[in-house]
């Protein structure tokens, strides 16, 4: 499971998100999936919640759906957005 690290703040735009990285002042643009995803990262819901939640109202194969989730939740950890808890 994985939570928002403390130090990343964002903001919702229109159709995406912006991740701003407090210390280390990178800041990361993500897309209507990987927002839904963020706002999710309470560090409660496994991946495969992630996936269900972000699954809903979304016109994609299961296996995209799970594959881009997979892929974003190893960028934001490759990027040091969250912790694993």
């Amino acid at each position: 499971m994985m939570k928002r690290k403390d130090q990343v703040v964002w903001k919702a735009l229109e159709e995406k998100g912006l991740l701003l990285d407090l210390n280390r002042g990178t800041c990361f643009e993500v897309n209507t999936l990987g927002l839904t995803l963020w706002k999710l990262l309470d560090g409660k819901k496994t991946a495969e919640k992630l996936i269900l939640s972000a699954s809903r109202g979304l016109a994609m194969p299961p296996e995209r759906i799970r594959k881009d989730v997979c892929a974003f939740l190893n960028d934001l950890k490759r990027h040091k957005l969250v912790k694993i808890v």
